[in-house]
């Protein structure tokens, strides 16, 4: 049974993902120029070869050629120094490579991702071609990156939340737990907050 295109966890810009940046591209560079011609191509025969692959199903033959196109493709534009492109190319051959190993399961919702990304690509392509800059894509990397290794994006954003302090929590317990004998009590231990544990044991004993 296959998956529905939201089963791919939603993406959200967190402290996860680096923030998309837009660098120039140099309009006298004769490797750009190059590219973008053949990138032309090698893009339109991307969307050509995963439609075949919507259309017709898993085929060796298909994945093959959809491989060679990324690889292709992710070379030219690492060689212009386009390496916004080059590294959502990369990952998309990647997850490709993953589903023809059985790595990743061939869904639905993993074939949506594979089409906004070839959409993607032409899109930063064409801002190549039109305006010389080129914005990266990081949050659908990173989304790509999350189907490759198996786990959810929401795993990802939730590691990093974890990242953050969490002496908070611990400290409102042990001041809930020291107020609670008496209210004369309540202004001696309120400094225990601040001490270690073995500090807070020898202080106590101080007291008997």
């Amino acid at each position: 049974e296959k998956a529905a295109p939201d089963d791919v966890p939603a993406v959200e810009a967190t402290s996860a993902v680096e923030a998309d940046t837009t660098i120039q591209v140099d309009p006298e560079d004769e490797l750009v120029e190059i590219f973008i011609e053949e990138g032309e191509e090698l893009v339109d025969e991307c969307d050509a070869t995963m439609q075949r692959w919507e259309d017709e199903g898993f085929d060796d033959k298909i994945i093959s050629e959809l491989q060679r196109q990324m690889h292709t493709l992710k070379g030219g534009a690492r060689m212009a120094e386009l390496t916004a492109m080059g590294d959502l190319s990369h990952i998309m051959e990647d997850v490709v490579d993953a589903i023809q190993s059985g790595k990743v399961e061939n869904t639905e919702a993993v074939m949506a991702t594979l089409r906004t990304s070839s959409d993607q690509l032409a899109i930063m392509l064409q801002e190549v071609k039109d305006k010389r800059t080129l914005t990266s894509s990081n949050i659908l990397v990173a989304k790509l990156e999350a189907i490759r290794s198996g786990e959810s994006f929401a795993e990802l954003t939730d590691a990093t939340a974890q990242e953050e302090p969490a002496n908070d929590p611990i400290d409102v317990v042990e001041t809930e737990t020291a107020e609670q004998p008496t209210e004369d009590q309540a202004p001696e231990l309120e400094p225990v907050k601040s001490l270690t544990s073995q500090e807070f044991v020898a202080q106590l004993g101080t007291k008997d």
